[in-house]
């Protein structure tokens, strides 16, 4: 090994070591929080434990690959520390493009430690568990071997990039294109081996569904509607900006950035905003690796150039800089070191959102008594969950509330505190219902409460028995306050005024009997407001 290599690895070592740890820390924190997500690491997990009893997945087939080493250590937690883990080893294939195409090493050097600090994969990171997070550093790592003339190794990796997405084989078409344009020296089988393992999946997911292509470019809804391309039209553009602001945009100024164009296809034919919003999802994975494989072909042409009097060294030295202020910026980890959590005005009209990270990582006693109730579910029940409840969807037959959704689980789970208790939409076509799932089984009788725990609810099917765990929900207020929810149970308030309630769900009036409201609730009320003559604040408690 050189001895400038050997410095260099010194340096980016400690650093992959710490940003690993410090992301794994953080998926870890989210997920015993409750703020991980059943799309998609509930999904994926599920997938891979029963990849040879589920119907087969096309456009992710690496699971089957995962499938023998995850069923013997079947750990939601082992998967997003894996994919943390290498979401940041891209540094090392990006470090050796960089030492192969660019002469002076410590660019190489730079250029690789911007990969630990590119804001857009923290976002990767914090999707939880995604396959699309594992194509980067497989697509780098081929890319890599074949400019070491690695053909055999550098296959292997490309072909496992393949099966990450349905999209990374059009990636890789477009890869082999930039590898003739090149007029790179590159053995037939090479070609052969690719296009064919691109063209049998290809061919047969277009014979057995053969509308998914079709939906992939979503040709139905343009011809309907052209102006989904021009839609939302700044924000695209902004979109492609933003990914490559760490680099000062260098990677537009050759052919290597054509790899980025698959991407930008499937951004500009749909209306999509994840596809397009720089923070917070997994999709950066896909043009990340054509974004820095461009500027390390930028760099090593222009290493000895001059810019109008600029360097390359002021150059690149600059781009680390802005590199680490978007860090800053737009990343949970930059959030917590800067303990800005809130609206930061232009950075967040331009990322449109902010991570909240504190809040997300905090654990609290309500995630300890919500861990409890997922506990006491026996495996194999079937049991309705909410989208913040990974943990249920391995090894229990789980169902999300969807859509009006009133089927008949031995067990129903809420949890209120958190925003998927309520109606929101989980996909473009699918929205959460437990509010009203949970209520309607209340009121019909068929179900009966077997833990409540602060106001969080463990539903069993035909249970007539006595709360097994009880823990009273308190909360405080005011005349006129707003009240996120009550739970069902009993209430008692000190107060010498009556009180009237109102709610998404109905409104009453309680009086009060000798300084003492009591009321009863079956069901959840929601957008709670109290009113009350009574001035100061007052606490209702379950009793």
């Amino acid at each position: 090994m050189e001895k400038n290599t050997a410095r260099d690895l010194t340096i980016i070592i400690p650093l992959f070591i710490i940003l690993s740890i410090a992301s794994s820390l953080l998926s870890y924190m989210r997920y015993i929080t409750f703020h991980s997500t059943v799309f998609d690491l509930g999904v994926s997990s599920d997938l891979i434990k029963n990849a040879l009893t589920s119907p087969v997945v096309f456009n992710k087939l690496i699971y089957f690959l995962m499938y023998p080493l995850y069923n013997l250590f079947p750990s939601q937690i082992g998967l997003l520390v894996f994919q943390d883990v290498l979401v940041s080893a891209g540094v090392f294939p990006v470090y050796f493009i960089g030492r192969r195409l660019i002469k002076n090493h410590n660019y190489s050097l730079l250029l690789s430690l911007i990969w630990l600090f590119y804001f857009p994969l923290a976002g990767v990171e914090w999707f939880d568990f995604h396959f699309i997070a594992l194509f980067p550093t497989l697509f780098l790592t081929g890319y890599c071997l074949i400019l070491y003339d690695k053909f055999k190794s550098s296959l292997v990796f490309i072909l496992l990039a393949i099966t990450t997405d349905y999209l990374a084989p059009v990636i890789v078409v477009f890869y082999l294109i930039l590898l003739a344009i090149r007029h790179k020296k590159v053995p037939k089988y090479y070609y052969t081996i690719i296009i064919t393992l691109i063209a049998i999946p290809f061919i047969g997911v277009n014979i057995i569904y053969p509308s998914y292509t079709f939906q992939l470019l979503n040709i139905s809804a343009i011809l309907k509607n052209p102006s989904i391309i021009t839609a939302s039209l700044f924000r695209k553009i902004l979109y492609f900006v933003l990914d490559t602001t760490p680099l000062l945009f260098i990677s537009f100024f050759v052919p290597e950035i054509l790899l980025i164009l698959p991407y930008a296809g499937l951004v500009f034919a749909h209306n999509y905003f994840p596809y397009y919003q720089p923070i917070f999802y997994q999709y950066p994975a896909l043009i990340a690796p054509g974004i820095f494989i461009a500027a390390a072909v930028f760099i090593g042409k222009h290493e000895k150039s001059n810019f109008h009097h600029i360097t390359m060294k002021k150059f690149i030295t600059v781009a680390f800089a802005v590199a680490i202020i978007t860090w800053l910026l737009f990343t949970p980890y930059g959030n917590l070191v800067t303990d800005n959590n809130h609206d930061m005005g232009v950075a967040n009209y331009l990322s449109m959102g902010h991570y909240d990270t504190y809040p997300n990582i905090h654990y609290t006693a309500y995630d300890r008594e919500l861990q409890s109730m997922v506990n006491s579910i026996p495996k194999g029940s079937s049991v309705a969950i909410q989208n913040n409840m990974p943990q249920l969807a391995q090894f229990y037959n789980y169902t999300l509330p969807v859509n009006g959704y009133n089927g008949t689980p031995q067990y129903i789970i809420a949890d209120p505190y958190s925003i998927w208790f309520y109606n929101l939409g989980i996909t473009s076509n699918a929205v959460t219902d437990t509010l009203s799932l949970v209520n309607h089984k209340l009121n019909s009788g068929d179900y009966g409460i077997l833990m409540e725990e602060s106001g969080m609810v463990l539903l069993e099917n035909n249970y007539k028995g006595n709360i097994t765990n009880f823990v009273p929900y308190k909360t405080t207020a005011f005349n006129n306050a707003y009240i996120n929810f009550l739970a069902p149970g009993e209430y008692m308030v000190n107060i010498n005024n009556n009180i009237t309630i109102s709610s998404e769900q109905k409104t009453f009036t309680v009086n009060s009997d000798n300084g003492i409201v009591s009321f009863t609730l079956n069901e959840y009320l929601t957008g709670v407001k109290v009113a009350t003559e009574s001035t100061g604040t007052f606490t209702i408690t379950q009793i």
